[in-house]
């Protein structure tokens, strides 16, 4: 089985001299905002979230990676486990304490990485004519021995049709942008080329006021960045087929979807706890939640007359069913419908037993 890990940041309205939990720190929305960190351990192969951990806003996921995988993950050392987390957690401690604890590991290789870009130099224009079909007709791969960070592991290197053409229409889209963007600093060309200088070129122009017409593309940088489309390459110090490497990896889309229900779906995107006591205590609670989610959705998504419903409206439609109190201070369940009496029997649950477990518990 693999274990597969990830980060997320959650941003708080709690007072910061109360919970100790909460503290400036980056996340994509903004540099400096009052957060939590929550990681999540999820078995892809159950769909079942097996640990959790809430910590402090300022830790970034590398020192955290490092210090707690262990912990939360006391059988990680289990031949039969893999890890799999993102290259957000990689660091020649991580991976060096990994693999001196013989833990199998499976990530991804940063774009910006000196190896990602040597390896990519590699297969380019031949890995079509030699590399491996993977997947499916449109995905090849190759392989390497080589090392990432100090610590020996086998590369594997991915091309995608379907990712060539989604990241170059993005590179260009990207590229268009920047330019328009570059135009608002044409009386300042030094904070233009900090800005924009990575694949914008200024045309030389003396002590003349620069013009929109002198900001071009770096055609030799953009060419270099558009090379690397269609590309990915993971890392794993179990050698294995190129095959079983991708779907173990691809195994991580699940604790995104995860993540997303966690923020989305229970409402937890942002926290107003005001102890860390507190905030463990709700964080919690949306693990728990995160399991009876993922049973739920495997039971339901038995039955094919369910289909046509999404897991949300599901849900909905189950927060439908009314507790009616009566006269004689007894309770009583509403009438269902249709649907409703067909997503309790997806879970093994009869209409009496419900009603009667209500009657029983208010």
């Amino acid at each position: 089985m693999s274990a597969i890990f990830d980060i997320t940041s959650h941003s708080s309205y709690a007072e910061t001299y109360k919970n100790n939990l909460v503290k400036r720190g980056y996340n994509c929305d903004s540099n400096d905002l009052p957060q939590m960190n929550f990681a999540l351990i999820i078995d892809p192969e159950t769909k079942i979230p097996v640990n959790f951990d809430l910590f402090n806003g300022n830790c970034n996921d590398i020192s955290h990676f490092s210090r707690n995988i262990m912990r939360l993950l006391p059988n990680v050392k289990d031949p039969d486990i893999e890890l799999v987390f993102d290259n957000g957690c990689c660091s020649q401690k991580a991976l060096q304490t990994l693999s001196d604890e013989n833990v199998k590991f499976t990530t991804v290789i940063s774009e910006g990485s000196t190896l990602y870009k040597e390896l990519v130099e590699k297969s380019y224009g031949n890995i079509l004519l030699d590399g491996q079909l993977t997947y499916d007709r449109d995905v090849f791969s190759k392989r390497y021995d080589t090392d990432y960070l100090g610590v020996p592991v086998n590369a594997y290197v991915y091309f995608d049709y379907k990712l060539l053409i989604e990241e170059r229409e993005a590179l260009r889209n990207k590229t268009e942008t920047l330019k328009e963007e570059a135009i608002k600093y044409l009386d300042d060309p030094k904070k233009l080329l900090s800005h924009y200088g990575s694949i914008l070129k200024i045309k030389p122009h003396g002590d003349t006021t620069l013009t929109a017409s002198d900001i071009s593309v770096d055609e030799d940088k953009y060419y270099g960045l558009q090379k690397q489309c269609g590309f990915f390459a993971l890392i794993t110090n179990t050698p294995r087929d190129s095959l079983s490497v991708l779907k173990i990896y691809r195994g991580r889309n699940y604790v995104e979807t995860m993540m997303h229900i966690i923020k989305n779906v229970l409402g937890f995107k942002t926290d107003s706890t005001h102890t860390s006591e507190d905030s463990i205590g709700k964080f919690f609670t949306a693990f728990t939640s995160l399991i009876i989610y993922s049973q739920f959705t495997i039971a339901v998504r038995k039955d094919p007359t369910l289909t046509a419903y999404s897991i949300e409206d599901m849900i909905k439609e189950l927060n439908l069913i009314e507790v009616l109190k009566l006269k004689n201070n007894n309770f009583e369940v509403s009438v269902m419908s249709t649907l409703q009496k067909k997503l309790l029997n997806a879970v093994g649950i009869s209409v009496d037993e419900f009603a009667d477990e209500i009657k029983k518990n208010f």
